[in-house]
C-alpha cells in the first residue's frame, strides 16, 4: 500500500513517492502554520475547562499507544481518588459534526436521533475498561464538555483531552505527547509524504515527551527530540497474554491450528510482530486502512478455511457485533502500559 511508505526513513521513500508527495506536505505545512497563526492573534481563542485539563496526542499520525496510555492514565487517576472524563473526537465514528455521544460502562447513553450506526472503537474499548469513566465523543469537544455538565450529575476532577496536541480550542494544564520509541519520526517530513502532523519544533509546546512502546529508542532520535523537549519519560508497552472471545480454546501455538490475523489499525505490522512475539505465528493477515469497518461477509468468506481469528481490542470493539457472529474461535490480543508516577509530581 502506498501509505505504507509515510512510515519509512527519507531514504527508503521511492524517488517517484518523494517527488509527488513533497510538494503536499510543503502546502500542508502552510496550513498549520495559518492555524497557529489564528489562535496566535487571537482570532480564535483557547478556551478555559475548569477543573482540570490533560491533553494526551502525538506528534504524527497514530501508532503510539495512545489509546492504552490514556485507559493506564485513567485507571492512575482514579486510584488516586480522582474523576476522571475522557473527550474525543470520535474519529470516524460516524458522528458528524455537532452530534454529540456519551459512552458509560461499554453502553452509550446518549446517541445522535439519526440511525447511523455508531463505530467509535477506540472510545467503547475505553469505555469497557474504565468503569464509571465517562467517554464523550464529539467534533466540539468544549461545548460536548458542557452539554454533558448540563445533563449529569458528574463533576470530573480531571477531562483527559484524548489526541488533543492539535485540538488547541481547548486550554490544558498539562500536555503530554507521546513519541513512539522504535520510529518516532520516520522521514521528519509532515503529511502525506511523512506521517508527522506538525514540524517537530511543535514538541516545545509539550510538558512531558513520552518514549512508548517496546525497546528503546535510537541515539539519532534521541538527539532530535531533545533538541525541543523539556521533560522525558518512559512508558513500556506490554503485550498481555492473548484472550478468548468466543469458539472454543485452541492451541494457538501449534503448526496444525490455522490462523487468521484482522486488523484495521494505524501500523498492521506491530500486530503482528507482537502475536509472533508470543509464539503464535499467522497463516494470513488481512489488513484494512486505520479505523476502517469490516463487513461480516468479508470476515467470513476471508476466514472460511482457518481455525482461528485474531485481532486487536480496538477493533473488536468498534465491530464487536460482527467478530460474536463468527462460527470459528475468535482472540484479541491485549495491550497494556506503564504510567511514569512522576506524571503526578508535576
Amino acid at each position: 500500500m502506498i501509505s505504507n511508505y509515510i512510515y519509512l526513513r527519507a531514504e527508503d521513500q521511492p524517488w517517484w513517492f518523494r517527488l509527488l508527495m513533497t510538494p503536499l506536505s510543503y502546502l500542508f505545512l502552510i496550513l498549520v502554520r495559518l492555524r497557529k497563526l489564528v489562535y496566535r492573534f487571537k482570532l480564535k481563542q483557547s478556551r478555559v475547562l475548569p477543573p482540570y485539563v490533560i491533553s494526551v496526542g502525538n506528534i504524527s499520525v497514530g501508532g503510539t499507544g495512545k489509546t492504552p496510555f490514556v485507559i493506564a492514565l485513567c485507571k492512575k487517576l482514579r486510584e488516586r481518588g480522582n474523576r476522571p472524563a475522557i473527550l474525543t473526537r470520535g474519529y470516524k465514528s460516524g458522528l458528524r459534526r455537532g452530534e454529540l455521544a456519551i459512552i458509560l460502562d461499554g453502553k452509550y447513553v446518549v446517541k445522535p436521533d439519526n440511525e447511523i450506526e455508531l463505530a467509535a472503537d477506540e472510545a467503547m474499548m475505553q469505555s469497557v475498561k474504565l468503569p464509571q469513566v465517562p467517554v464523550i465523543l464529539s467534533a466540539s469537544r468544549f461545548d460536548a464538555a458542557k452539554v454533558f455538565l448540563g445533563r449529569s450529575g458528574f463533576k470530573p476532577t480531571h477531562w483527559i483531552l484524548d489526541d488533543g496536541f492539535q485540538h488547541w480550542s481547548i486550554h490544558r494544564d498539562l500536555d503530554i505527547v507521546l513519541l513512539n520509541k522504535s520510529n518516532p519520526f520516520a522521514s521528519r517530513c509532515l503529511l502525506p509524504r511523512g506521517f508527522l502532523r506538525e514540524p517537530l519544533n511543535a514538541l516545545r509546546r509539550a510538558d512531558i515527551i513520552i518514549w512508548s512502546g517496546v525497546g528503546q529508542p535510537n541515539d539519532e532520535d534521541i538527539e532530535t527530540a531533545e533538541l525541543y523537549g523539556r521533560l522525558f519519560l518512559t512508558s513500556d508497552i506490554r503485550v498481555c497474554e492473548p484472550k478468548l472471545i468466543r469458539g472454543p480454546a485452541k492451541d494457538i501455538r501449534s503448526n496444525d491450528v490455522r490462523v487468521m490475523a484482522v486488523s484495521a489499525i494505524a501500523r498492521p505490522k506491530r500486530f503482528i510482530e507482537s502475536l509472533k512475539s508470543l509464539g503464535v505465528n499467522p497463516d494470513y493477515h488481512w489488513a484494512l486502512p486505520d479505523h476502517q469497518r469490516f463487513g461480516f461477509d468479508d470476515i467470513v468468506e476471508q476466514s472460511r478455511q482457518f481455525d482461528v481469528v485474531f485481532t486487536t481490542e480496538k477493533d473488536y470493539w468498534r465491530d464487536q457485533s460482527i467478530f460474536d457472529r463468527l462460527t470459528c474461535t475468535v482472540y484479541t490480543l491485549p495491550v497494556e502500559v506503564d504510567i511514569p508516577d512522576e506524571i503526578f509530581e508535576l
